[in-house]
């Protein structure tokens, strides 16, 4: 039915056009007339209930225009202007006689002073009027608002999938922002901003990256506040902060409700599912300062029926139907203190894209009221966006897969041809060790393609990372990546690398270096972590270029008779003599370090030349016997290990 001039409506893609009192009034086909009360005649009609009891706010949630026949009303004056009190403090919409029927023609006149004082309408339901026609005008109207309300989701739904047939991801969140009057943010799987509408930083903007940087990244839908900052949970609850603008179901919201009472902890948010018999609601945290559930009154119409929640579930509570078959709700939410997420700040849905395995990324979007269509298109456009960014996935690896061969023929030193696209030198070299079992489980990437996926996570979505090269080589994985500095960018990328246990790395200043760098790295790689050869000392770098058997002949041939020594007598020569040589030969320093008189050192230091048959006076003998003691780790006394 059209608005009267002064009616408070909502028509937007989150809720319905809430009809309110005075549409019922002036419906053409209804007699029912204002009788007290005018100034609250654009209270919004949730829905219309018949009672006869004498005090039905136990029944009642918010929003409903009473209907009763006065068979409750108390004999005193005083009973019956509570009787209005009591109903005004529910939240309802307005209260409604039919006068011919026990009241003889008249409304009590305490009755019409009291609405009048308090801006509560009461009406007049005359005629041929049966109540059941009241409700039914409530009811058709919400159900004509929620087919109107699918239309507009679908098309809407229709819009962003042309859109991203044409113009990809920027049209899809350009469709969805029109469609939502809100604004969207697109962030990539490091949690940066890959797009935004519109295009500006906003100040939500650092709350939701904030929000995805956490170690508790909740996969799906959740409701952030109109800010950014996390709410109380999921999709299925929000909190309450206002007492006006309700949050409708699929097809329509409930205004606010001035004056609606706010008791009643434990009631669903919106998308919240079904009341249980106990009273406790389903769908996200505890939600106080909410009206009584929704779905706990007796219908107005004959016959069962349901109310009909935010994300279209029937609520029950302990056998009690909703309206049902009577006048339609709303929508699950409306009524005093239940504006969706924030009231007017709005609130902000933030989805996750991707549906196994690593993010893709996440989509947020702001908007007023975060109902069940305006999730629905959230959905839908992560769904897109998701596709779009698997697509680009799937094309990143192809690319990285034909590069391949060329960086292999450069690794190699082969004959220069065409140059490999590489990112500007100078460059990290990194060898990744493959572990033992080359063939990944199926349906996971090999290390080409998983090393190409986390390019992206430690690069971003970047020109290097684009340009970087990666090629399997004999057991290893070859990685050119730009030269960052410390934190390393091969080392950040080891740490997203599944199965692969140890990386070495090498500089390369131009595409002259690059096959001695494949080769030095190659040979840098350690059991287990990263090893950069460039900030490796020295003689760490001669200790790893030893073959292990060369090393332990050498030992063998310097330290042998020593060793065999200790062994055999329980003493520990070639420790002493291992902190006497890093000493510098020093007899004080070194007799200190072991807690040892001097004398005794020296003692020992003679046994050792004795054994040995060499004198430690001899540089050489000295550089021998460091060297044989150094190239393998050796336990101190203390429990610690020289190096």
């Amino acid at each position: 039915m059209p608005a009267p001039d002064g009616a408070v409506r909502r028509c937007d893609l989150g809720g319905s056009v809430s009809i309110t009192v005075r549409d019922i009034a002036a419906a053409p086909h209804l007699e029912v007339n204002t009788a007290a009360g005018f100034p609250g005649l654009d209270r919004v009609v949730r829905w219309a209930h018949v009672t006869e009891l004498p005090d039905p706010v136990h029944w009642l949630r918010g929003g409903e225009l009473v209907l009763t026949v006065g068979l409750g009303l108390d004999p005193d004056e005083e009973g019956r202007r509570a009787y209005v009190r009591r109903l005004h403090g529910a939240g309802c919409a307005g209260l409604a006689f039919a006068i011919d029927v026990w009241l003889r023609g008249a409304i009590p006149a305490e009755v019409l002073d009291e609405g009048d004082r308090l801006g509560f309408p009461v009406l007049r339901v005359e005629g041929e009027t049966p109540f059941i026609a009241v409700v039914e005008t409530v009811a058709d109207h919400y159900a004509a608002e929620r087919g109107r309300e699918q239309g507009r989701v679908l098309a809407a739904q229709d819009a962003m999938a042309r859109a991203a047939l044409r113009s990809g991801p920027a049209g899809v969140m350009h469709e969805l922002a029109s469609a939502t009057s809100g604004e969207c943010l697109l962030l990539d799987r490091n949690g940066m901003t890959s797009r935004a509408v519109p295009g500006t930083e906003r100040a939500w903007h650092g709350s939701v990256r904030a929000a995805v940087a956490g170690p508790a990244r909740t996969p799906g839908m959740r409701i952030l506040a109109g800010d950014g900052t996390s709410g109380t949970g999921g999709v299925g609850g929000m909190s309450r902060t206002s007492d006006a603008g309700g949050t409708g179901g699929v097809g329509g919201t409930g205004g606010g409700v001035p004056g609606a009472r706010t008791t009643g902890a434990g009631r669903t948010g919106t998308g919240g599912t079904a009341d249980t018999a106990s009273g406790d609601r389903t769908g996200g945290g505890a939600v106080t300062g909410e009206a009584p559930g929704a779905g706990e009154t007796a219908g107005a119409a004959a016959g069962p029926g349901t109310a009909t929640g935010a994300g279209g579930t029937p609520a029950t509570t302990g056998g009690r139907t909703g309206v049902g078959a009577g006048a339609a709700p709303a929508g699950e939410g409306s009524g005093a203190g239940e504006s969706g997420g924030g009231g007017g700040a709005g609130a902000v849905l933030l989805q996750t894209l991707g549906t196994t395995g690593r993010t893709l990324g996440w989509l947020a979007l702001r908007c007023a009221d975060p109902a069940a269509s305006v999730r629905v298109l959230a959905n839908h456009a992560a769904s897109l966006l998701a596709v779009d960014l698997l697509h680009s996935r799937d094309a990143r690896r192809a690319i990285f897969r034909e590069r391949a061969p060329l960086l292999r023929a450069a690794a190699l030193g082969g004959p220069a041809g065409v140059a490999p696209t590489l990112p500007p030198p100078p460059w990290e070299v990194v060898c990744y060790r493959l572990g033992r079992d080359a063939d990944p489980a199926p349906g996971t990437p090999d290390a080409l393609d998983a090393a190409a996926d986390a390019l992206v996570e430690v690069l971003g979505d970047t020109g290097a990372a684009q340009s970087a090269g990666l090629c399997p080589l004999d057991g290893v994985l070859v990685a050119v990546l730009p030269d960052t500095g410390r934190p390393h960018a091969g080392e950040r990328l080891l740490a997203l690398l599944p199965g692969v246990p140890a990386a070495g790395a090498c500089r390369a200043r131009g595409p002259g270096d690059l096959a001695s760098a494949v080769s030095r790295a190659r040979g840098a790689v350690p059991p287990h972590g990263y090893r950069h050869v460039d900030e490796a000392d020295a003689w760490a770098i001669l200790r790893s270029a030893v073959p292990e058997s060369g090393s332990r002949a050498f030992t063998e041939a310097v330290l042998g008779p020593l060793l065999e020594h200790d062994a055999r007598n329980g003493t520990e020569l070639a420790h002493t003599l291992r902190h006497h040589l890093d000493g510098g030969g020093h007899v004080e320093g070194t007799a200190r370090d072991l807690g040892v008189h001097r004398n005794t050192l020296r003692a020992r230091l003679r046994t050792a030349e004795r054994v040995l048959g060499r004198s430690l006076s001899d540089p050489r003998a000295r550089l021998e016997l460091w060297t044989a003691l150094s190239l393998h780790p050796l336990r101190c006394t203390d429990g610690t290990w020289h190096d």
